[in-house]
């Protein structure tokens, strides 16, 4: 397999892709790299391609991800997404994949995806709420295909994943109880050495959640109602919005962190990184929106109230990821905690 961009020939693109069904006639003949960039788990590089005898369908912008060997596990993750889970459903709100190969002894791991920068944005160019509401419906089209779907008792799904938002993760209690664990006895200590950048009366709300989300969480999974496939790390950098939105839609990407859990945390994950009023803003067209589209697309026995509470769970839930990062975030998450009063649920 190839473990460099610049490794990428006319010749190999195009067994690649005609191996993958992506190229049925022509050749690719030229392929030229563009300015390649750095995200928190990956490299990436543009490649545009051009063909002899091939049909308007073929591939000519692609994106090139090579996954750091630290997240080679997250990267086969998103594979299995994109060719497993985001393949059974009729048209995913995601782009193409062409082709991928990983070799776990070395760890090194690639995805060729589409490249839709000419059409989609990133949320850094600017969005407002009804980007959040349109990403929201992206969301749905994944919570809504798989609510207590039959997969999701698969044994894939009991496992746990070491990443900062396991906590989400509706694995086995087993492993939800070492979760909690291991946030109480490593990540919250190295979190307070480090950076103890908590207002007042913080970590005691910290503390609390941490000794109770197990007890807590358990009791909501224990009989799978109400659960679906998460995208698990759905902050808006994880989007493309766009640029027309009349012909167009939100794609979600980096499915390194998918899991099954409650469709409210996506919700609360995609807005707790706002401050606090611009958080209620966004609140007020994003919760019901995605309640509406919840009756709307079928979805039965799962009343307003029991979705508020699954929110507000979730809300506890968003607590956790800053005690493992250094870019902060506890204090958009205590904030939402006082105003969804999520101390009630700790009782």
């Amino acid at each position: 397999m190839i473990t460099a961009a610049d490794q990428i020939a006319p010749d190999w693109l195009t067994r690649r892709l005609r191996a993958n069904g992506r190229l049925p006639t022509g050749a690719a003949c030229s392929v030229t790299l563009g300015e390649p960039f750095e995200s928190t788990g990956a490299s990436w590089t543009p490649v545009a391609v051009e063909y002899t005898g091939a049909d308007d369908e073929a591939p000519r912008s692609l994106m090139f991800k090579l996954l750091h060997k630290e997240r080679y596990d997250g990267g086969y993750n998103e594979i299995v997404l994109y060719t497993d889970f985001a393949a059974q459903m009729p048209d995913p709100p995601v782009g193409t994949l062409y082709d991928f190969a990983h070799e776990e002894s070395t760890r090194d791991l690639y995805l060729l995806l589409e490249d839709i920068s000419k059409t989609h944005k990133l949320a850094s160019e600017g969005i407002g709420p009804d980007d959040y509401v349109a990403a929201t419906r992206s969301l749905l089209e994944f919570h809504t295909y798989w609510w207590q779907h039959d997969r999701l008792r698969e044994a894939r799904f009991e496992a746990s994943r070491w990443d900062p938002m396991r906590m989400a993760n509706a694995c086995s209690e087993e492993n939800i109880r070492a979760n909690a664990r291991s946030f109480r006895e490593k990540e919250l200590p190295r979190y307070l050495a480090e950076r103890a950048d908590l207002p007042d009366g913080g970590l005691e709300i910290i503390e609390r959640a941490l000794n109770r989300w197990a007890d807590v969480f358990c009791d909501r999974i224990r009989d799978g109602r109400g659960l679906t496939l998460i995208h698990g790390d759905s902050h808006v950098m994880n989007m493309l919005f766009p640029r027309d939105r009349a012909t167009q839609r939100v794609l979600l990407v980096d499915f390194e962190t998918y899991r099954r859990g409650l469709g409210a945390y996506d919700l609360a994950y995609m807005m707790f990184f706002r401050d606090a009023e611009h958080r209620r803003e966004l609140e007020a067209v994003v919760l019901p929106a995605y309640y509406e589209g919840l009756v709307a697309s079928g979805v039965e026995s799962y009343s307003h109230a029991e979705f508020e509470r699954d929110y507000r769970l979730s809300v506890i839930a968003c607590l956790f990821p800053p005690l493992s990062w250094d870019h902060g975030g506890a204090r958009q998450a205590l904030a939402a905690f006082e105003d969804w009063d999520c101390a009630e649920l700790l009782a």
